[in-house]
């Protein structure tokens, strides 16, 4: 899906005037009902084309009616090109606690602004976008996430089923991976009692990583191996805590202590691996320049969930 430029999407009724304008003169402009502003969030300061500040109405309604704009300027202030996607417009708001974004060209000409509703409508798409992707859904073509419940039901199908089949591909391989343990669980019956519990809290942990990396890497430029450094900790703690808590349930319930450690060491592998295949998925699409929210929902689950099989029954083979 092609994405929507800026300058498809630009507000050029803003209020524009010279530094040498003085407060009372703006404020009579503003109120004048025949000037039809798309937006007034702020007031751009401009100079034979070229923007030279930003003041922000709250700041200009402080001021004395005599002070000339020039000083209360802010000159330190953020563009985007007429070429930059509106996700990208949508970012840098974000990034800069901003409610428009101005842009200009090449040559410092100000062109217009990207405007709050166009903001909030991008933030939006993109959030719904992405809880599809998780969900296995696969984004064809623009629509409300409403207007998909009434779509027709080959098309419904269509949007479904790719990611749904490679899961099922990683489900096969996910039986193949038990099926190789099969004298394992014959040996200890009980292991079969708690594989379903550490493969959903790899998984369930793994989700919570992936979903909060991709929202920061999309908002703020991360270092990725502190990232990840910070997630490890983060993660082998919540494995410490969760997994002696199974140790208690499985020797209560199991009578054995061997058979609780083993399961409970597997669970704090499984969840400390899912955490790391949480962030290097999206990582690598990242680096490839693809969407980190297409490595979320069905295809990080397969891996995490292979992964987990392997680690449980590879700690229950070693313990047991």
């Amino acid at each position: 899906m092609t994405s929507k430029l800026v300058d498809q999407h630009l507000l050029t009724k803003v209020p524009t005037f010279a530094p040498t304008t003085k407060v009372r003169e703006v404020v009579a402009h503003l109120t004048d009902k025949k000037h039809e502003f798309g937006s007034i969030n702020y007031i751009y300061i401009v100079e034979d084309g070229v923007l030279k500040g930003v003041v922000s109405i709250k700041e200009l309604l402080r001021e004395h009616a005599d002070t000339p704009i020039s000083k209360i300027t802010k000159h330190d202030f953020i563009t985007i090109h007429p070429h930059a996607t509106l996700e990208r417009a949508a970012i840098t708001a974000i990034q800069h606690g901003i409610k428009a974004v101005p842009v200009q060209d090449h040559a410092g000409k100000f062109l217009g602004i990207v405007g709050t509703d166009t903001i909030l409508h991008t933030l939006h798409r993109e959030h719904t976008e992405d809880l599809l992707r998780i969900g296995g859904v696969e984004i064809i073509e623009q629509k409300h996430i409403l207007e998909m419940l009434h779509d027709k039901v080959a098309h419904l199908i269509r949007i479904r089923l790719n990611w749904l089949v490679l899961g099922l591909f990683g489900g096969f391989l996910a039986t193949f991976v038990v099926s190789r343990f099969e004298e394992a669980l014959a040996r200890t019956v009980q292991l079969a009692f708690f594989m379903p519990l550490t493969v959903y809290m790899a998984s369930a942990v793994g989700a919570q990583t992936q979903i909060i990396f991709i929202r920061a890497s999309a908002i703020k430029k991360l270092s990725t191996a502190g990232y990840l450094a910070k997630e490890v900790i983060v993660d082998s703690v919540l494995a410490a805590f969760l997994s002696i808590i199974l140790f208690g349930f499985a020797g209560f319930f199991t009578r054995r202590a061997d058979l609780a450690l083993a399961v409970a060491v597997a669970m704090a592998i499984a969840i400390v691996l899912a955490g790391l295949v949480a962030i290097f998925i999206p990582w690598l699409l990242i680096r490839f320049k693809r969407d980190p929210a297409l490595g979320a929902g069905p295809f990080a689950t397969v891996v995490q969930d292979i992964l987990s099989l392997l680690v449980y029954f590879a700690v229950a083979s070693a313990l047991l």
